[in-house]
């Protein structure tokens, strides 16, 4: 396997365009995106930001009732 390093660009479907001499069956592409360094990035949250604020419940990973696995499903 190579690699090859070609700049794209979104098109309006959301699909990237890609070079023509490189679209072959079974391609596989990484992509790198790089912001200006003007874009606004906020940065990390803390850990622990809303401690004391809400408590998890016991059950909280416990398996739904089926009528609430019915209405996400949309039955």
């Amino acid at each position: 396997m190579h690699e090859v390093i070609f700049e794209s660009q979104l098109l309006k479907d959301g699909h990237l365009s890609c070079p023509k001499e490189y679209a072959k069956p079974k391609a596989q592409f990484k992509v790198i995106v790089s912001l200006p360094e003007e874009y606004p990035v906020d940065p990390p949250r803390p850990f622990g930001l809303c401690k004391g604020e809400f408590s998890v419940p016991d059950d909280f990973d416990a398996p739904l009732p089926e009528d609430i696995i019915k209405e996400f499903e949309g039955q």
